[in-house]
């Protein structure tokens, strides 16, 4: 885990191209931080996080 201060594109690329093969399919979440950084991975999935937690709350309600 890694404690960031101020999170900018350039600090995130830095930790994961450190961290992580390239050959990776990075699975982030919708923040502009990774846009750039993403093309140079295997594969760059991003997940909406406001309409997962909906998901979750609507399963939830159900279930």
């Amino acid at each position: 885990m890694f404690h960031v201060e101020c999170a900018t594109a350039t600090t995130v690329r830095e930790i994961l191209v450190t961290n992580v093969d390239r050959k990776s399919t990075l699975n982030t979440d919708e923040s502009r931080l990774y846009t750039v950084v993403g093309a140079e991975f295997g594969a760059h999935h991003t997940v909406i996080t406001a309409r997962t937690i909906t998901a979750r709350r609507s399963m939830s309600a159900t279930t």
